[in-house]
């Protein structure tokens, strides 16, 4: 399985009509690539208005057929024009997901979630959901033990420590030795009560004490899905 993110750093108010746009031109010439859609998510990042999108494919080659099929569709020419005039910048990265079975509960040796699986179970929350993304910049070498501190120490914290994840990934090609974490949460005010939670956690005071020497920054992103079945699969 090979993931990507994408992040569209969108000109001044123009979030509302990029959203229009994806209604206006419709799924179905998309649908190569929808049909390996995790999720889109509004997103503040760095004061600006960014869309965040993830992506599960099968390989590079999976991910190569389905995007760039795309453009050879004649029919999507007028949407890619609309939709770049609204972008200031786009990037993206390829990751995997963590060697941890307990920290990939819907992309593992043993599972796989596309869409059209049922979503995640959120309870009463239905559409008041928001995601953290948390990114962890490790230092150079360092990714075999942050995960064998997982094994040996965060795992103790579970079920806590593993609640509300949609999964931890590692960054192929990007920024190495980058973690980035997704969690689903009802608000942030729910995320914090969590957090404190956990930190109050022996397993979890452990797990941070073997890490902390391994972690050169760190920073989170409150993300929110997209309205909408097609464009937010897993809600």
């Amino acid at each position: 399985m090979l993931f990507e993110q994408r992040v569209y750093t969108l000109t001044a108010d123009s979030a509302a009509r990029f959203w229009e746009l994806q209604h206006e031109r419709g799924f179905e010439l998309v649908r190569p690539i929808m049909e390996r859609l995790m999720g889109y998510f509004s997103a503040r990042i760095d004061g600006q208005d960014a869309i965040v999108h993830w992506w599960r494919f099968d390989s590079y080659e999976d991910w190569h057929q389905r995007l760039h099929g795309l453009y050879r569709v004649e029919a999507l020419n007028p949407y890619f024009k609309k939709v770049r005039s609204l972008l200031s910048a786009q990037e993206n990265k390829f990751l995997l997901h963590a060697p941890v079975g307990e920290l990939n509960p819907l992309w593992s040796a043993t599972s796989d979630w596309l869409p059209g699986d049922m979503p995640l179970d959120t309870g009463a929350l239905a559409g008041a959901v928001c995601v953290e993304m948390e990114v962890i910049q490790l230092r150079p070498g360092s990714l075999p033990a942050y995960w064998q501190a997982w094994k040996a120490e965060g795992l103790r914290a579970a079920p806590l420590a593993t609640q509300r994840l949609i999964g931890v990934f590692h960054t192929l090609v990007g920024p190495l030795h980058e973690v980035t974490i997704l969690r689903w949460h009802g608000d942030q005010v729910q995320a914090r009560r969590w957090r404190d939670e956990l930190e109050g956690q022996a397993g979890w005071a452990a797990f941070a004490a073997a890490t902390a020497p391994l972690v050169a920054s760190r920073r989170s992103h409150w993300l929110v899905p997209a309205p909408g079945k097609q464009l937010s699969p897993l809600f």
